[in-house]
């Protein structure tokens, strides 16, 4: 487990890659203090091809995906031995890391399965403490997918033309987080979070100065329908309360904001869900309340911690 906090009146969870990213927009919709926490993972169940993944057995109708049994692109992944059809060509004996395949072209109603299979696949290959892990690959997927699902609705959210969800884009960002997972890289976490990250499949469609005004305490879409390198930002206040919303630059140090996700990168938001100012992170041992606050992006028992395999894959505790 990343860090377990609970924060909001959006949810209580422990705090992942993904949920990291968008929990930093979430407060925008929220009324409670604080960012919904969710933890992180990777993996899962079937992936493209029939004979092992990154690491494992199966891929189609196999259970797991990167670092799991079954991922795709491993011994025999995508066209290998034991792939689509059965023997094939040009599956690798390791897989290169397990990146890329079919399985991550994938429409907003299976962004929480996909996202969830090699979040645990990662939890599987990478966590070596056993106290920190899910009981089974199954429970973490549930976990995972749930978090996306229920808390966060990224399903909802990559529906609603604002955000300009891409196919594209998200099986390029899918490429890359399963690639990282795979190789239990300790950047994926960093990497999931930034404005380069996961998010980048939401391409937003409001450009700098148009409104991205907030329709409900949910309306989560409104914090991703700002086009690149734009955030949702309060753009006028009455009593600093604010009233109007629109896209503008991240802000560097000093500058306004009611998210993490208004500032650049490197920076948080001193205080959420209420006017504020971006701030540098926090170096490792420093006070936590939530990952965002931290330059490892690891809150763990209230103190920012050091990132490591266990820190950034264990999921369950």
């Amino acid at each position: 487990m990343l860090v377990s906090a609970a924060m909001s009146n959006c949810g209580t969870a422990t705090l992942g890659w993904l949920w990291i990213a968008i929990a930093t927009f979430s407060t925008i919709a929220c009324t409670g203090s604080g960012a919904p926490q969710t933890s992180a993972g990777a993996g899962g169940s079937g992936s493209v091809g029939g004979g092992a993944g990154v690491g494992g057995n199966a891929g189609l109708g196999g259970s797991a995906g990167v670092g799991g049994f079954g991922g795709v692109a491993g011994i025999g992944g995508v066209d290998g031995s034991s792939g689509v059809g059965g023997n094939g060509s040009e599956g690798s004996q390791s897989g290169e890391g397990g990146g890329g395949g079919a399985g991550n072209r994938v429409n907003p109603d299976q962004v929480c399965q996909r996202l969830a299979e090699i979040q645990c696949a990662g939890q599987t290959r990478c966590c070596a403490d056993g106290g920190r892990r899910h009981a089974d690959e199954d429970a973490c997927i549930q976990a995972q997918r749930g978090i996306c699902e229920d808390v966060f609705k990224v399903a909802t959210v990559g529906t609603d033309a604002r955000t300009g969800f891409s196919a594209d884009l998200a099986e390029h960002a899918l490429d890359t987080f399963e690639g990282k997972a795979a190789q239990c890289a300790l950047d994926a976490q960093s990497w999931g979070a930034s404005a380069q990250g996961l998010l980048t499949m939401f391409a937003g469609t409001r450009n700098q100065e148009q409104s991205c005004q907030p329709t409900s305490e949910t309306d989560f879409a409104a914090g991703l329908s700002c086009t690149a390198g734009l955030t949702c930002v309060p753009s006028t206040e009455i009593a600093n309360v604010p009233v109007g919303w629109a896209c503008r630059p991240r802000a560097a140090e000093g500058g306004k904001c009611f998210a993490d996700i208004n500032c650049v990168d490197g920076q948080h938001c001193r205080e959420l869900n209420t006017l504020s100012t971006c701030a540098p992170t926090f170096p490792v041992g420093t006070a936590c309340t939530r990952p965002t606050e931290c330059a490892s992006l690891v809150c763990r028992q209230g103190l920012c911690a050091e990132v490591t395999a266990d820190n950034v894959y264990c999921l369950g505790g």
